[in-house]
């Protein structure tokens, strides 16, 4: 049913959206980019050498203090415990400042003694990797199995509240894939307002 419904909105929206999907917009979004402009939508890397840089961004946080902490893990795109092929290396994990992570990478609850202020693109983690070659590699954010309630940030005004975090690419675990390496699959979006991507989207929520 579902595929029937997705040729549909091909046709619908037209088959250009196979080449370039738009990025979506929608409030307290967590996505992985090569970029810390979150509008860029830089889902996607080709680089078969040297360094690049990842980050987990939260997007249109609806708090307008800010962000006072989150919990988090990475992961490989099919949901496995975050590992890059033996080609590429994770050098450094970079929070924010003021961070206290307790606990060890790649699963991360963090607290700040200092809300990180609001923004359309707030960077939660960065992520320094080494690359040798033009190894394939997809990976993004799920829930901590150890923590009930999901991905979550913490209101930077009021510790009592948590907001969930959606995962950019969509809820299901087979969307974990919020960023790729070297990947001929992979199709960075492109920002666009009132997108048919964010309309195709909310038909699977």
């Amino acid at each position: 049913m579902k595929t029937i419904l997705l040729l549909t909105l091909l046709i619908v929206f037209g088959f250009s959206g196979l080449a370039i999907a738009q990025c979506n917009t929608d409030p307290n979004e967590i996505g992985i980019f090569w970029s810390e402009d979150c509008g860029s939508c830089q889902t996607c890397l080709n680089q078969t050498s040297g360094t690049a840089t990842a980050y987990v961004i939260l997007i249109n946080a609806t708090t307008s203090a800010g962000v006072s902490g989150y919990e988090f893990c990475l992961t490989n795109a099919d949901g496995s415990a975050f590992s890059p092929p033996p080609t590429v290396e994770v050098h450094h994990y970079i929070l924010p400042p003021h961070a206290i992570n307790v606990f060890d990478p790649p699963c991360f609850e963090v607290a700040f003694n200092t809300p990180i202020p609001w923004s359309a693109c707030i960077t939660l983690l960065s992520i320094e990797i080494q690359i040798f070659d033009s190894a394939q590699w997809c990976f993004g954010v799920k829930s901590n199995p150890a923590v009930p309630g999901g991905m979550i940030f913490v209101d930077g005004a009021d510790p009592n509240n948590l907001l969930a975090m959606h995962p950019n690419t969509g809820p299901d675990a087979e969307d974990f894939a919020m960023a790729c390496l070297n990947d001929p699959d992979c199709l960075s979006p492109v920002s666009t307002e009132g997108s048919a991507w964010g309309t195709l989207k909310s038909l699977f929520r």
